[in-house]
């Protein structure tokens, strides 16, 4: 119901995530009053939505997000 992907501009490290409404709506700092009165209108004509959010990693975060996606990607288990 999501992805993400960390994202590096020049010294600054980014994780931007999309996904689902739903999903992405639980895991908000906030919530956008006009955004929701938006996904609700596109909600009952029928369509899906998506929608992205970001947020800025220090350097120990994203230190410990390289050391597991190092380990994942060295890893042969439950491929």
């Amino acid at each position: 119901k999501r992805m993400s992907v960390v994202v590096q501009r020049g010294s600054e490290a980014f994780v931007l995530v999309k996904g689902a409404d739903n999903v992405m709506f639980d895991r908000a700092e906030r919530r956008d009053p006009v955004l929701m009165e938006h996904l609700q209108e596109f909600a009952s004509e029928g369509l899906r939505t998506l929608l992205i959010g970001r947020r800025k990693l220090d350097g120990a975060e994203l230190a410990a997000w390289q050391m597991r996606y190092d380990e994942a990607q060295r890893s042969t288990d439950d491929r």
